[in-house]
């Protein structure tokens, strides 16, 4: 028998949206931490605005497009990495470890914050 698995697509997308609205405004505090702090950030940083012809006008606008594209990087690795995981890709299945933690036993089930339903039922 085939299990059939479906997701509010609306409710996926929303609640991607808010986890990238809440990791770029971590991302902003954390690059402000970082580029007072951290010389080598702040060197890396200086050195794109002289590579992209970025004025003190446009730094703080450059910042922000920085903060988002990484939060959206960020995203996209942890959804691949779930990908791989729920397709068996990273499984061992000697040890029944996943990347080196023991695997989890609903690693098969397509199940996530919200969105996700089974054979028609909402999971939680």
């Amino acid at each position: 028998m085939t299990e059939t698995f479906g997701f509010d697509k609306e409710a996926l997308i929303n609640e991607l949206k808010q986890i990238h609205k809440d990791m770029v405004s971590v991302y902003k505090e954390l690059f402000i931490y970082k580029y007072n702090n951290t010389e080598g950030f702040r060197n890396f940083i200086e050195k794109e605005y002289m590579e992209n012809g970025i004025s003190n006008d446009d730094k703080e606008n450059w910042n922000g497009n920085f903060c988002h594209r990484t939060s959206y990087m960020l995203i996209n690795k942890v959804l691949f990495i779930r990908i791989c995981e729920d397709k068996g890709f990273v499984l061992n299945p000697k040890d029944n470890f996943i990347m080196g933690e023991l695997k989890d036993p609903n690693v098969d089930r397509k199940i996530c914050k919200a969105g996700f339903y089974y054979k028609g039922k909402i999971l939680f």
